[in-house]
């Protein structure tokens, strides 16, 4: 879970699309910045201003189809997009306090 310094980091959170099958993808934009969600094959992956920022693998319930995510749920691709955009805010904070404490 997102602590606090992250949720006020992410501000003007926008999707401006979300959907398909093989691919799933989406794109939009958070702060001032570009992000691209996308699931195809059996792994996802989210990119903001055209650097990785997390991927994972993804498998259906049986755990069975190499090509899954191509089909996830909407629901679990938002969830990863958040999970993602979390970890980017918390880099992004990290690299702004250290630059802070260089300034001293």
């Amino acid at each position: 879970m997102a602590d606090a310094k992250t949720k006020q980091y992410i501000q003007r959170l926008t999707i401006r699309e979300l959907g398909g099958m093989c691919p799933v993808q989406g794109f939009g934009t958070v702060n001032d910045s570009e992000w691209y969600f996308r699931a195809r094959g059996n792994s996802w992956t989210l990119d903001v201003d055209d650097k990785q920022v997390l991927c994972g693998a993804f498998h259906d319930a049986d755990g069975g189809s190499q090509f899954a995510a191509g089909y996830m749920p909407i629901m679990h691709a938002l969830k990863c997009i958040m999970v993602g955009l979390g970890e980017w805010a918390d880099a992004m904070i990290a690299e702004r306090e250290k630059k802070e404490q260089g300034d001293d």
